[in-house]
């Protein structure tokens, strides 16, 4: 499955994320991840199409997500579209990147508002930390 965006380098995937102010900004959160819109002017297709990032601290304390297990879902992804031409959102495969003191409060911002999908859950929301690495990877956003 080929995207029709301009994907960013990996390397500008951090700052490429926006979590800004406006009420139009794209963003969801969960237990283990939350979803993101890109900030770059890229981010919309010939067809209006939109992308993100889909955001994860790498597991600490037997909570979170593991490179590997994002890994396996973009190779299972991958797989399924060659085999049987299944489309899916995964646009890159994860990248393991630092998370910096600045970066978790802008994220964090966000988690405040977090839209989890069971209200009941025990665990909180997702809190980012700068003291682990954060698993990141483009994806195709659908409509809110």
């Amino acid at each position: 499955q080929r995207s029709s965006f301009p994907l960013p380098h990996p390397s500008t995937w951090l700052e490429d994320i926006n979590v800004g102010e406006d009420d139009d900004d794209y963003y969801s959160c969960g237990r283990h991840k939350c979803v993101f819109g890109a900030a770059s002017q890229t981010s919309y297709d010939n067809n209006n199409n939109r992308y993100g990032y889909l955001v994860a601290q790498q597991a600490r304390k037997g909570r979170g997500m593991e490179l590997e297990e994002a890994q396996r879902g973009w190779n299972k992804a991958q797989e399924l579209s060659k085999t049987f031409s299944i489309r899916h959102l995964l646009m890159a495969e994860p990248q393991l990147l630092n998370c910096t003191r600045e970066l978790a409060a802008r994220l964090n911002h966000h988690g405040r508002n977090h839209n989890s999908s069971s209200s009941s859950s025990i665990q909180p929301p997702i809190r980012f930390t700068e003291s682990t690495p954060l698993i990141v990877q483009p994806i195709q956003l659908v409509p809110k």
